[in-house]
């Protein structure tokens, strides 16, 4: 979460003009991702809401962004590496608040 806060803080010095529409994070950096929302999301100089798992390994059931962020996560029934039992339980403890799709 903290080298993803850098690089994003990094993109917004040397671009300023740049607007970035989402994150997209893929397995174990999906939860890096997942992190930097929580820990960074709340922030007015965060320059993203969106955030999009592909395969997230969900290390944290608990971990959820601040309510005004989108979350899509994505996970292969298929997947070897993570069970899609992981992404079912985060998806049901977060669906109630609506945030989670």
């Amino acid at each position: 979460a903290e080298e993803l806060h850098v690089v994003m803080r990094f993109l917004q010095a040397q671009h300023p003009a740049l607007q970035v529409r989402a994150l997209l994070a893929h397995g174990e950096v999906a939860d890096a991702a997942l992190r930097y929302a929580v820990q960074f999301g709340r922030a007015a100089s965060c320059p993203v809401r969106r955030l999009v798992l592909l395969g997230a390994p969900h290390g944290s059931l608990s971990d959820a962004p601040p309510e005004a962020w989108s979350v899509l996560s994505v996970h292969g029934t298929a997947d070897e590496h993570v069970a899609v039992l992981r992404a079912r339980m985060y998806h049901r403890q977060h669906l109630a608040g609506g945030r989670h799709g």
